[in-house]
């Protein structure tokens, strides 16, 4: 894990470092609208986390997209419960406008906090773009909400893939 950025004056103690990933604050947003009684919640997030240092000793920004499903999915008129393959489709619909769809694999993979047989790294061109997985059972008690989802992928590295010739 890269070395995380503090802030001197920060507003809150949760929110005293720059963030590394989008995803805590969309499964934070997911959970609240739980809550809430929304019974099927799909959120993304296009936005800046901080990974390191570049060398001039400031942390290195770069844009990311991510998002968070869990409850009901529309698909073709029917009602499903969402799953691994629901977000997945979401992805390789993104990926496929982007003409980036032989470019890209999934590799079953484990992360801290996702379930370690629903987790996979996105890879493009064998590189690691980014993760899709589900929440670890525990982490939903945790939040509660119940099967819920999240992917996370570097927009840059996408985009710059899809100005470019495949190698």
């Amino acid at each position: 894990a890269e070395p995380v950025t503090r802030l001197l004056m920060p507003m809150s103690e949760e929110r005293s470092t720059l963030r590394q990933s989008l995803i805590p604050h969309l499964i934070e947003a997911a959970a609240y609208n739980v809550a809430r009684k929304a019974d099927s919640v799909a959120l993304y997030e296009v936005g800046s986390v901080f990974l390191g240092q570049t060398a001039e000793g400031l942390p290195f920004e770069e844009e990311h997209v991510a998002a968070v499903l869990t409850g009901k999915w529309l698909d073709h008129g029917e009602k499903k419960e969402v799953d691994f393959f629901v977000l997945k489709g979401i992805i390789e619909g993104v990926i496929g406008k982007l003409g980036l769809t032989e470019r890209i694999t999934f590799v079953k993979a484990e992360v801290a906090g996702l379930h370690p047989g629903r987790t996979a790294s996105i890879l493009l061109d064998g590189e690691q773009v980014g993760i899709i997985g589900g929440l670890h059972p525990a982490e939903q008690k945790a939040w509660g909400v119940k099967d819920t989802y999240v992917m996370e992928m570097n927009l840059v590295a996408l985009l710059q893939a899809n100005a470019s010739e495949a190698p």
